[in-house]
């Protein structure tokens, strides 16, 4: 009988790592994918289609058309602007990720210096909307505005289990959480001084969680399985004082 069970990992060379791990086991395999594709399959799109990167920009510049953007250093020639709208996406996609608005950027301090350049980018990202919806297109900067669970595909496990690194975003949080009321998710996490941003993320369902810990977690009863505490390596350090940058080169490939 084939295993109801899913695994879900970072990367997909920790799925060929792990597969490589159970050969020697003679036991079929678990189902395994990335945590890209699984966001793609359990998260629908409510009869909208997704653009595809190339039109996505041809619908930038074209909501750009009628807006001066020069004072954010853009320019409509068509080879530069290619580049330079992997900014405006990027900008747009943390933004929703984090369901935060350009208004919520002006009212912090740290803004406030920017207030016209927020204003072009609010009158950019209102116009491509309008295009899109004209278009009957989703863009991924929008689809945490824009979403739905794909019930029908997470009721295919009885449980899921999500090897996590890095810090989820407020948005793959929320799904992760949704789906972890449709079925048994567990998350093997560790927190580290470098992804401290998930201990807050994960306060707010009720888990507490410490730096220096790996963990596996219970997200559907909101509980923690397991805790390891993580070895703490010594390291011994020594300061070297050098005047010239060019000569730390020769250091390090002398102290190597």
């Amino acid at each position: 009988m084939l295993s109801k069970n899913l695994l879900i990992f970072p990367a997909s060379r920790a799925i060929r790592e792990y597969i490589e791990i159970l050969k020697s086991q003679n036991q079929l395999l678990p189902k395994s994918i990335t945590i890209g594709d699984f966001f793609s399959r359990a998260v629908l799109t409510n009869n909208k289609t997704i653009i595809d990167k190339d039109l996505r920009i041809l619908y930038l510049k074209e909501a750009i058309g009628n807006i001066d953007i020069k004072k954010l250093g853009l320019t409509l020639n068509f080879s530069k602007f290619y580049n330079q709208s992997e900014y405006i996406f990027k900008f747009f996609n943390e933004l929703n990720s984090e369901f935060k608005t350009i208004d919520d950027l002006e009212s912090s301090d740290t803004y406030s210096l920017y207030i016209d350049h927020l204003d072009i980018l609010r009158a950019i990202y209102k116009q491509y909307l309008i295009i899109l919806d004209k278009n009957n297109f989703i863009d991924n900067i929008t689809l945490p505005l824009n979403y739905s669970i794909n019930e029908t595909y997470i009721n295919d496990f009885e449980d899921i289990t999500l090897f996590y690194e890095g810090y989820f975003s407020s948005f793959e949080f929320q799904i992760i959480n949704e789906v972890s009321q449709i079925t048994t998710l567990y998350i093997d996490i560790t927190i580290n001084d470098f992804n401290q941003k998930n201990i807050e993320i994960f306060k707010k369902i009720g888990i507490d969680l410490d730096v220096n810990n790996k963990y596996r977690l219970d997200i559907s009863n909101k509980k923690i399985i397991k805790q390891t505490p993580l070895k703490q390596k010594v390291l011994n350090h020594t300061i070297y004082p050098i005047a010239q940058r060019i000569t730390q080169v020769a250091f390090i490939k002398s102290a190597i």
